[in-house]
């Protein structure tokens, strides 16, 4: 099966990939778009589920609703750090260029371009 299959078979079909929905955040195979449309489909499974348990038609199946909801916030917690974190290395960045550009001694100048430097270094090496 192809990757892209595999990960359409992985959203549509969820449930049978996947034990529980914290193991959707470990599947390294699926960018964080696609966890959150498993999740998604997971929810609606178990809205489903929940529902039909409302209206006396359940087999006895328990829902993990509570579970699935817990998977999308901590998925969405996630995406909110890493958006944080590249929002701080930005304004960092564009603050160490601006006292560049005001800065009137040359060793001042060449300080901050090494912090620069670094900066981004790090920034490629961490994937900000």
């Amino acid at each position: 099966m192809s990757d892209h299959l595999d990960q359409t078979a992985k959203i549509f079909n969820a449930a049978s990939f996947y034990r529980r929905p914290a193991d959707v955040l470990k599947d390294t195979s699926l960018s964080d778009g696609e966890k959150a449309e498993v999740l998604a489909t997971l929810e609606q499974d178990a809205r489903g589920l929940s529902q039909a348990a409302t209206e006396g038609m359940s087999g006895g199946e328990r829902t993990n609703l509570h579970e699935v909801l817990g998977a999308e916030a901590a998925l969405a917690a996630t995406a909110a750090s890493e958006l944080a974190r590249a929002d701080a290395y930005a304004a960092v960045l564009r603050d160490l260029w601006l006292r560049r550009t005001c800065a009137s001694e040359s060793a001042t100048r060449e300080r901050l371009d090494r912090a620069v430097i670094a900066l981004e270094q790090l920034a490629d090496a961490t994937e900000v």
